[in-house]
């Protein structure tokens, strides 16, 4: 069996009933990762979420924890190639809300 960090366990094939092969199962899950198609479309593309997260930054520079907080790119970094990636890698992904109430649109963040 290959090893991989996850340490997955293999099930068994509903068609075989044998062990799936992990490796064909996390290559379709390391393209898809790969692809980005699991963050919003409006935070694919690196410039977009530079944007986002220099915005975030500013929002919050007069915050008394600002000194204490880490910078747009260090958080840019850490939200974006962590923290998403390694929750897509289980299974979850960053969606709107679905609460029915006023939200600020994306195209407006800069107008906060």
């Amino acid at each position: 069996m290959t090893e991989h960090t996850d340490h997955a366990t293999p099930e068994a094939a509903p068609e075989s009933g044998g062990p799936v092969d992990l490796l064909v199962l996390f290559c379709d899950l390391d393209a898809w990762l790969k692809s980005g198609e699991y963050l919003p479309e409006f935070l694919r593309d690196f410039h977009d979420q530079k944007a986002v997260f220099k915005t975030m930054h500013m929002l919050y520079r007069d915050s008394e924890a600002a000194p204490k907080m880490p910078n747009w790119a260090q958080g840019h970094q850490y939200v974006i190639d962590w923290f998403l990636w390694y929750m897509a890698s289980r299974g979850y992904t960053l969606q709107k809300s679905r609460k029915n109430i006023q939200f600020r649109e994306y195209r407006t963040w800069r107008n906060w």
